[in-house]
């Protein structure tokens, strides 16, 4: 089986997995008791420029945990199977393998959709690339209005996409930290996170701003000048009604 130095090799930035702190240390144990074979070959490809530049050879495609518990071991190798593949093919095989193994990060897959939109491409084309519902790619989008505060009492590990999907959906930071809050002490399920998310909205409803007498005053003058243009309306000039309205407005100034 091929091996590659552990210390040739650079982790990804597009990597969407996420493994348990349990499930890593039994891998750590498996490889510490049974060496090299307790685990399949993991996949690189050459480095890039920048990867090259401090000394590393090839960058993860597939095998990020298996290498960082290599690395625990102090192992001085690793079993690989390097391909000859672009950073775009990397990026599909990367969510792929994770996707087969049911172990993706949502906020790194929406990072990752993210991507590939800045990139130019629509929403079906990353869906087509990827090999997901176009809806997919909408709702992990949406996890972006997740607040950085709101993320650090989320365990991805312990949550669902369909909750966080529900905590995207409300607008205040504060109110999103408290369904993460209430999410990872009281287990609320998702139609409970749902009563509870718009129970938030009935109690803050949006307020409307009052707005200045000058920005009144422009409205009027934009009917006025609608008023004065009707053939029917030139000899009543601007509406009696709307003028009637603002001096009402005046009065409570």
């Amino acid at each position: 089986m091929p091996q590659v130095a552990v210390d040739d090799i650079a982790p990804n930035d597009y990597n969407t997995n996420v493994m348990p702190p349990g499930a890593y240390r039994r891998l750590v144990e498996d490889m510490r008791e049974n060496g090299p074979s307790a685990i399949d070959q993991i996949l690189l490809r050459k480095a890039g420029k920048e990867l090259r530049k401090v000394g590393k050879r090839f960058e993860i495609i597939d095998g990020f945990n298996r290498w960082k518990a290599a690395n625990e071991l102090a192992w001085k190798t690793i079993p690989a199977e390097i391909r000859d593949v672009s950073l775009e093919e990397a990026k599909v095989i990367n969510y792929r393998k994770n996707s087969e193994r049911g172990t993706i990060d949502p906020f790194r897959e929406a990072e990752l959709f993210k991507s590939e939109i800045d990139a130019g491409r629509t929403q079906e084309e990353v869906a087509k690339r990827y090999g997901i519902e176009r809806s997919q790619v909408s709702y992990r989008l949406s996890l972006l209005k997740i607040s950085g505060r709101a993320r650090r009492f989320i365990d991805v590990t312990r949550v669902t996409p369909s909750q966080l999907e529900v905590i995207a959906k409300v607008i205040r930071s504060a109110d999103q930290e408290l369904l993460a809050k209430e999410v990872r002490d009281r287990g609320l399920g998702v139609r409970k996170l749902e009563l509870r998310a718009a129970s938030m909205h009935r109690l803050r409803p949006i307020r409307v701003k009052r707005p200045k007498d000058c920005e009144l005053k422009m409205l009027v003058d934009m009917v006025a000048n609608v008023y004065a243009a009707c053939e029917d309306c030139k000899a009543r000039g601007s509406c009696p009604n709307l003028m009637a309205e603002l001096k009402k407005y005046r009065k409570k100034k």
